[in-house]
């Protein structure tokens, strides 16, 4: 849903590891990602992961005798994706040759996946915290047997696990620096040869990644990717390094304080008073992180604050729970939508928060 020329999208190319750039026909709006010196669209990558998994889930179903073809599915997106992103996330499952497609919020698949009890009249306000691996969404949901109401949400779609291993990745590169005396670190790496660097920077990624997971459990976790460093005169450098948890602790705490940011946003778009909050509901990956749940437990209180039990398929299971159709969904407008009139620029037509769908003449 993004152009080559979006600043986010620049920001950004630094940080991957394949090639980026506006498509060789296109204009700025355009963005291509280069493979074995082919261009494809994110759509053309998106339809291909959609693809094997269609492929997976009918592997899955033919030994208890459904043979029958996947032709659709329920996708989860990130809450605050917008109109292109969502169009874009259709286009790519038609690719995938899907033809009934529903595009489901992330939030309120997890709420489903927590809250969803057909019998029950109970009626829960959900603080859905959602801390996935690219983005991060907070949604407010009201929660009733099998309805679910959206009532207001905000995110940040380039803040996820991914910044929190990017950081560590810094950070292992600093201690490397430290250690071996390299004035410019990310020069020598630069420096290596291609096959070689390509390796190095996927090792360094997942190892950081481990160490992630690691210092949830554990003081300290130690950083040995398999691929060595060559310096810039050619000898390999093993990387040996070890993290503690403090140190990985003050280094993501900006991240983290800015998801309670987000969640306030949330809280305050959907014009609910925060003590009318019966429970924050911990997903993704990241939620698992210890001064994750404490810093959430500390601004909405210890007693409030779950951890889905299965925090990683909490998601996956919304989305199933929804494709059986067991469920109404209500959801709401992402951001204001304006229309330019002759004497005001930017008039409100469509409200954030405004219940969907709607029509305005």
């Amino acid at each position: 849903g993004r152009g080559f020329g979006d600043p986010l999208v620049q920001n950004q190319i630094a940080n991957l590891g394949y090639k980026v750039t506006a498509a060789s026909q296109g204009t700025d709006n355009s963005l291509v990602v280069w493979l074995d010196g082919n261009e494809y669209e994110p759509e053309d990558i998106s339809a291909a992961i959609l693809s094997q998994v269609v492929k997976n889930a009918e592997a899955y179903q033919a030994p208890t005798g459904q043979n029958s073809k996947i032709s659709g599915a329920v996708i989860t997106i990130p809450a605050y994706f917008n109109d292109k992103q969502r169009h874009a996330t259709i286009s790519a499952a038609q690719k995938a040759k899907l033809t009934t497609i529903e595009l489901l919020p992330e939030p309120t698949a997890a709420a489903i996946s927590y809250g969803f009890k057909p019998d029950s009249e109970e009626v829960k306000t959900i603080l859905v915290y959602d801390f996935g691996g690219g983005t991060f969404d907070a949604s407010l949901i009201t929660a009733a047997g099998n309805q679910f109401i959206e009532l207001g949400k905000a995110g940040d779609l380039w803040l996820g696990g991914d910044d929190v291993d990017s950081r560590l990745v810094e950070l292992i590169e600093q201690k490397v620096a430290q250690a071996e005396g390299l004035t410019d670190i990310k020069g020598s790496i630069l420096k290596m040869p291609h096959y070689q660097r390509v390796r190095f920077v996927a090792d360094l990624k997942l190892a950081a990644e481990r160490a992630k997971i690691d210092l949830s459990q554990a003081t300290s976790a130690l950083v040995q990717p398999a691929t060595p460093l060559i310096d810039d005169l050619g000898m390999a450098m093993a990387i040996d390094v070890t993290i503690t948890r403090a140190e990985f602790e003050a280094l993501i705490l900006p991240l983290i304080d800015r998801t309670l940011e987000i969640c306030q946003d949330a809280i305050k778009y959907s014009d609910y008073p925060q003590e009318t909050i019966d429970m924050v509901l911990l997903v993704g990956g990241s939620a698992q992180i210890p001064l994750v749940q404490s810093r959430v437990q500390s601004v909405f209180g210890r007693e409030r604050v779950v951890v889905h039990p299965r925090p990683m398929y909490a998601v996956a299971e919304g989305a199933a729970i929804v494709a059986a159709g067991l469920t109404e969904q209500v959801s709401t407008v992402s951001r204001n939508y304006c229309i330019e009139l002759l004497d005001e620029p930017r008039f409100v037509l469509v409200k954030q928060g405004e219940i969907l769908p709607l029509l305005k003449t």
